[in-house]
């Protein structure tokens, strides 16, 4: 029976045809990194001891400078633990004085995007008084086009000392945060409001902070200098914000 040469070739350059394809959609496949991957990879670059001074502001009125020491670990492929002490310098002593701290918790989850819960205290300034704080927070934070890590933050809030008990069972909302590291300087920029309520009071506060940190483990040496490190030019805002 005579062999159909024609069919055979096509069949057979049909299949090479599919091969390649398959090669190809391999090719690209392999070489596409995951969103997870790219999140991990960014706290992986800032695991390690940092410094850094925290500029804070409540609806407007600015706070005095925080100073604080960062230390960023990884816990496995997934997850990292970054535990944050802050400081105010104090001119009687000439030494730091250990103001407030904060753990964050950081997954990233299968699709990229990073949790972060944040628990900590501190001070809050109120009609130019520091207040005493305490805030859970969970952020959730994607990838940007320029490497940064953009995203929204809510979460509770209490804060002491304000009249009628106001301040005990305050909310976050609106709130938005941005991570980056540029030339070294790891910038964490976070803005929301606090909004309390009891009876028929309510009062509500847009806090803004703006931290700046390089690697380092002595608080005092950056305390000592003149000139904030890599701060954010007044009126301009930060990537993300």
């Amino acid at each position: 029976m005579p062999r159909n040469t024609t069919a055979h070739n096509t069949g057979a350059a049909a299949i090479r045809l599919a091969l390649g394809l398959a090669l190809v959609i391999s090719a690209a496949c392999w070489a596409q990194p995951s969103p997870q991957g790219d999140s991990a990879e960014f706290f992986r670059s800032v695991v390690g001891e940092w410094i850094g001074i925290c500029e804070q502001s409540t609806d407007g009125e600015q706070a005095d400078n925080k100073y604080f020491r960062a230390v960023i670990r990884q816990i496995d492929d997934k997850s990292f633990n970054g535990e944050f002490t802050y400081y105010r310098y104090d001119e009687a002593t000439r030494s730091p004085l250990h103001i407030g701290d904060a753990t964050i918790l950081s997954t990233i989850e299968p699709d990229g995007t990073v949790r972060n819960e944040i628990t900590g205290r501190g001070t809050m300034l109120v009609d130019e008084r520091p207040k005493p704080q305490e805030h859970e927070i969970v952020e959730v934070l994607s990838r940007a086009d320029d490497g940064s890590l953009t995203g929204r933050m809510d979460g509770r809030i209490s804060v002491g000392d304000l009249p009628f008990g106001l301040g005990k069972n305050g909310r976050i909302y609106d709130g938005r945060s941005t991570w980056s590291l540029d030339d070294g300087v790891l910038t964490i920029h976070q803005s929301l409001r606090a909004g309390f309520r009891v009876l028929f009071f309510s009062k509500s506060f847009t806090v803004v902070a703006h931290s700046t940190a390089r690697r380092g483990s002595d608080v005092v040496s950056l305390m000592t200098e003149k000139t904030r490190i890599a701060a954010q030019p007044e009126g301009r805002a930060p990537k993300g914000s």
